[in-house]
């Protein structure tokens, strides 16, 4: 093998106007190792000991990310269960009133509110879910929990006391959010 100027940067000291064309050059004449092997070898540890850091460090990462994301899904379904037992509440609370097995229009809205609400809680944990078994973010579905959760405004929005404006800009983000569900789907 030929090192050309390694040998001279050795025998006569390192210069490293000789040595410039030569990557390993440098380090060649700063360590004085003697063969090519020996020099591709520590060049190469001090990258893998670098790549095994970073792995490292990424499978803390991930792991850290799990354990956030395992937890925010135990929390999410505890706040679905409390919902789901608001709502059983609710009703059974409406019903045994009297006029009795009647309710009226405004406990009616604040039903279907609370169903919306549980419904976006499940939706969110389905998300929760895929992102934890597959660590993507399917956008799809939160375009869906988003229009489920202006559809719950829309159901509870009272329109005698809400300004024009305020019903115009849920009329915008409805139709923005079907014309960005409408994208995605088509991709």
């Amino acid at each position: 093998m030929d090192f050309g100027p390694i040998r001279l940067g050795l025998a006569s000291g390192y210069n490293p106007a000789r040595t410039r064309n030569y990557p390993w050059a440098d380090a060649v004449a700063i360590g004085n190792f003697d063969t090519y092997a020996e020099i591709s070898s520590r060049l190469s540890s001090h990258s893998s000991v670098r790549r095994r850091i970073q792995v490292r460090a990424m499978d803390i990462f991930r792991k850290v990310e799990n354990y956030v994301a395992m937890f925010l899904l135990g929390l999410m379904g505890i706040v679905v269960i409390a919902a789901t037992a608001e709502i059983a509440y609710e009703i059974v609370t409406d019903l045994i009133q009297p006029p009795g097995l009647f309710l009226d229009v405004t406990e009616l809205i604040d039903t279907f509110g609370l169903f919306l609400l549980v419904l976006i809680g499940l939706e969110l944990m389905a998300t929760m879910h895929t992102y934890l078994s597959e660590h993507t973010i399917n956008v799809e579905m939160m375009f869906l929990v988003a229009l489920t959760a202006v559809a719950r405004k829309v159901v509870i929005l009272d329109t005698v006391k809400t300004e024009p404006v305020v019903v115009f800009g849920v009329g915008f983000l409805i139709l923005a959010l079907s014309t960005g569900y409408f994208l995605i789907r088509k991709k």
